[in-house]
């Protein structure tokens, strides 16, 4: 399993689809954070108070992913799984950058394939498979 990422030809602006997973096509866990919210402009008994939302974490792309774009998602260790999903566990700025730097190796190392664009109503394995 794994992303897509696009690079833009600067010049063209055209752009170009990536498959980016890993070697032995292992499962891709990726950094995540979410959070409910209140949403003031509602009654506190309306059913769509609370609202979920959700990011990804990003960093600088590491030397391997550069040429496709300045930013990719921290893919997480195996071994750092459990405490990301830990509900107990208070994270911290200290904690997301130790993420962030446990995730160095594990992007430096997936495997960067071009792919064809996306067909506009497709779907299927093509859809990994090298341009």
């Amino acid at each position: 399993m794994g992303y897509y990422e696009w690079k833009t030809d600067p010049t063209t602006k055209k752009k170009t689809p990536f498959y980016i997973h890993n070697p032995d096509d292992a499962i891709l866990a990726f950094a995540g954070l979410y959070s409910w919210w209140k949403d003031p402009s509602k009654a506190d008994d309306d059913p769509t108070l609370w609202t979920l939302t959700a990011a990804i974490l990003t960093s600088s792309a590491v030397d391997e992913l550069l040429h496709i774009h300045d930013r990719n998602p921290v893919p997480l260790p195996r071994d750092w799984w459990d405490d990301w999903l830990n509900p107990a566990l208070i994270g911290d700025q200290h904690f997301v950058d130790a993420a962030v730097q446990a995730s160095l190796p594990v992007a430096a190392v997936l495997n960067v394939v071009e792919v064809t664009p996306l067909p506009s109503k497709g779907d299927g394995p093509t859809l990994t498979a090298a341009a």
